[in-house]
């Protein structure tokens, strides 16, 4: 728990810094969008979890979403 409250956060707040310094407020913001989308994409590729048609559709949605941006 101690090493996904270090390093994880320090990872995922020195990506948003980067971004934020990089990108436009819109794209920006869709960061929330997107790590829902990843998390689902890592638990069925590395831990091996099962995806229904619902993720699998809620994940298009989102990606499509976020290319409108």
């Amino acid at each position: 728990m101690a090493y996904m409250m270090l390093f994880s956060s320090g990872i995922a707040y020195t990506a948003y810094s980067w971004l934020a310094q990089n990108a436009t407020p819109a794209q920006v913001g869709t960061y929330a969008f997107v790590t829902p989308a990843i998390a689902t994409f890592l638990g069925w590729s590395v831990l091996g979890e099962q995806l229904v048609l619902t993720q699998l559709v809620g994940m298009v949605v989102i990606v499509a979403g976020l290319l409108l941006v």
